[in-house]
């Protein structure tokens, strides 16, 4: 079977991290097995084993896929063709993704499309796969100050991906909670049986496996380190948000509930890790900066964009990983808290309405391993923090609980559920 892979559009680090354990995990699928577990009812042109993986993928991120398929076995380095490739914004996308891609298929005989970047063609020409990175357009969420942009977002990025989900025999998606929402989104509905929910196995971290494409830890990540390992030694206890500068992170919430916090208790500190430099959000990164510099003295600390091998270090100084995003397909942090043990406080916004679509991600991936507040309850989310703080024993459940939960996560079942039957 020849399967075009299509991330050429993907540059976020979440992403990144899920497509760098996918690629071998396919291959390796497929090597370990020797039989086809891939089954489309009557489509011969689908059977067979994946004997050739064309990746097109974004040209920023070439020395991280270089260096993924360096790391593979010779026999599977044989089976892959990596192409640059961005794909173009606007109408020229759209033209690319509906025309020229389906060309490209049809000149390389590929027998199924794997669409990693949320928006695929809608007649292929092949079998196609849809792989969904992007819950918002079917989510509740409205920012207040960025209404102009959300709208834009809204209508035609939830346009493109209801044309990939009416060109996909299979859509995958991390959290059940999503299905229903996508469905209603589409005029055609898809059977119900077209979905399939599957958390996808453990991120892997830089010192696994041997990566050439992942950044150091930087002088300046190894000095804060070394501040927050003596501050934690003195008693200071570290709470986490990895979080960027987008609204739906709802940092805000978060530096409500530490003003409330320190009420209650005096040593703590939150760390941010959203990057100061980025103009992506840049009216909300102004109010946030505000928020932060109102902030008690020394309550939080603007850590900038750590590297993959400086986060791992900041897991093992965090007491409590807070996430209290409003909207998330997947939310990894989540889940690599729970593989180290971390206690987590998140949203839950089904507490407060079974019909949300606000916070309704992180029971579904967390379980019993995290508490949880609704959103938009501020003094719920301090409390539940502080809770975790002075209670040892709920911590202590809380992250063997996360434990157990995170030794259920599986690539390789995370493969058999996108490609089997």
């Amino acid at each position: 079977m020849r399967l075009l892979f299509n991330a050429s559009n993907l540059k976020s680090s979440g992403g990144l991290v899920i497509l760098e354990q996918l690629l071998p995990a396919f291959l390796a699928y497929e090597a370990e097995t020797g039989q086809n577990d891939f089954t489309w009812p009557s489509a011969s042109s689908a059977q067979g084993n994946i004997d050739s993986l064309l990746l097109y993928h974004h040209p920023d991120v070439t020395p991280q896929v270089k260096a993924w398929i360096e790391a593979l076995p010779t026999a599977a380095q044989g089976r892959i063709e990596a192409i640059p490739f961005r794909e173009p914004d606007g109408l020229r996308r759209f033209y690319w993704e509906q025309v020229t891609l389906p060309r490209i298929i049809q000149l390389r005989q590929v027998d199924v499309l794997f669409s990693f970047g949320n928006t695929g063609p809608l007649r292929p020409g092949c079998r196609q796969i849809l792989y969904l990175q992007q819950s918002i357009p079917y989510t509740q969420y409205q920012p207040r100050n960025h209404w102009l942009k959300w709208i834009r977002f809204q209508w035609m990025y939830g346009f493109l991906i209801n044309l990939a989900q009416l060109g996909s025999q299979r859509i995958v998606v991390p959290t059940r909670w999503l299905v229903q929402p996508m469905r209603e989104a589409i005029v055609f509905r898809k059977p119900a049986s077209a979905y399939r929910v599957s958390l996808p196995g453990l991120p892997g971290w830089p010192n696994d496996s041997p990566n050439g494409g992942q950044r150091a830890i930087s002088a300046a990540e190894q000095a804060l380190l070394d501040t927050l390992s003596m501050s934690r030694k003195m008693g200071t206890r570290i709470l986490l948000y990895p979080c960027n500068l987008a609204p739906y992170k709802n940092i805000m919430a978060l530096l409500e509930a530490v003003h409330i916090l320190n009420t209650q208790m005096q040593h703590f500190q939150l760390i941010l890790t959203f990057n100061e430099a980025s103009a992506e959000y840049f009216p909300c990164k102004q109010a946030i900066l505000t928020a932060v510099a109102q902030c008690p003295a020394n309550r939080v600390v603007l850590a900038g964009s750590f590297s993959r091998a400086g986060l791992r270090q900041l897991y093992g100084l965090t007491d409590v990983l807070v996430f209290p995003s409003l909207v998330e397909t997947l939310g990894l942090p989540l889940m690599e808290a729970m593989a180290l043990g971390i206690p987590v406080v998140a949203l839950d916004g089904r507490t407060v309405s079974d019909r949300s679509t606000l916070a309704a991600f992180a029971r579904d991936i967390c379980g019993d391993a995290a508490i949880y507040a609704p959103p938009g309850q501020t003094s719920v989310l301090a409390s539940q923090i502080h809770q975790v703080l002075r209670d040892l024993t709920l911590a202590l459940r809380l992250g063997q609980a996360g434990l157990q939960r995170a030794g259920s996560f599986s690539w390789e079942q995370h493969v058999r559920d996108i490609l089997g039957p």
